[in-house]
């Protein structure tokens, strides 16, 4: 009996599929996350900022994850966010 292969779908290609396939503008949800955060960022390196329940964690100045609320961020979280992110914006 052969046992079919099975596959990994990155976040990229997650994000694609989100866009292409099912047709929801990302640009819109990116401005929107954006405008909720901006007025709360202080150019600082690392931060993590709360709004409407969620941490919005902040890396060199990009939004890199979005947590609950409750969710304490270290500064390893920070760089492990940030070095994902960095990856998918290539």
């Amino acid at each position: 009996m052969n046992k079919r292969a099975s596959v990994a779908v990155t976040d990229h290609a997650l994000m694609r599929y989100i866009e292409r396939v099912m047709g929801i503008d990302l640009q819109h949800i990116r401005d929107e996350i954006a405008a909720k955060v901006s007025p709360l960022y202080v150019g600082v390196r690392e931060q993590s900022v709360v709004v409407d329940g969620f941490r919005f964690v902040i890396a060199d100045g990009h939004v890199a994850t979005v947590h609950d609320a409750s969710t304490n961020v270290s500064k390893t979280g920070f760089r492990i966010a940030y070095e994902r992110e960095r990856k998918f914006r290539r």
